[in-house]
């Protein structure tokens, strides 16, 4: 949803809002709104077009927010695959799985967090880690992107398009944890 959608939303939320309470504490004069509307608004055909076409575009707002919505819910958590003997549903948490449990292995990143959408053209690959130790960085998830697509791409096949996105959050590095494990006890701090 876009930026401009949400300030239309919040824009009307609010002014809706402050009118319902203008009107139950008695601070908003309907008779006088409705006299102001009638002659000034509906008065003039300039102003009765332009109400027409705000109350338009709210609505076309107003649909494509809900299709929108729905198409999120309705995108799909699996890949299928026909084959002549039947259809195959791979979910996306099962490759997400098999990426986190892969890159497991790699003492460099941890906290790692994969998330797959799917799209029109093909995946999408966002994996979201901590760096646990000093290494070239670019190289690094250079690599691990290209040992990520090359896995999905034997899995899946070439036919989709995937894109691999690395997000370091956190950058821990094993010297900050060797100094906190050489502080001193202190005595009696367990009585």
């Amino acid at each position: 949803m876009g930026v401009i959608t949400i300030l239309i939303y919040v824009l009307i939320s609010s002014c809706v809002g402050v009118f319902l309470i203008g009107l139950s504490l008695d601070l908003v004069n309907l008779n006088l709104i409705v006299s102001y509307i009638d002659r000034y608004v509906l008065g003039d055909i300039s102003y009765k077009i332009m109400t027409g076409m705000l109350g338009a575009i709210l609505l076309l707002l107003c649909v494509r927010y809900l299709q929108s919505l729905f198409s999120r819910s309705r995108r799909e958590r699996a890949i299928t695959f026909e084959s002549p003997e039947g259809t195959v549903d791979i979910t996306l948490f099962a490759i997400e799985d098999m990426i986190r449990r892969d890159l497991e292995e790699k003492k460099e990143i941890s906290h790692i967090r994969p998330k797959i959408i799917s799209k029109k053209k093909g995946l999408e690959v966002i994996i979201q880690s901590d760096l646990a130790s000093q290494v070239n960085i670019l190289e690094f998830t250079r690599e691990i992107q290209v040992r990520i697509k090359e896995k999905l791409e034997n899995i899946l096949g070439e036919d989709k398009e995937i894109k691999v996105r690395m997000k370091i959050r956190k950058m821990m590095f094993m010297g900050n944890k060797r100094k906190a494990e050489e502080e001193p006890e202190i005595p009696f701090r367990n009585y």
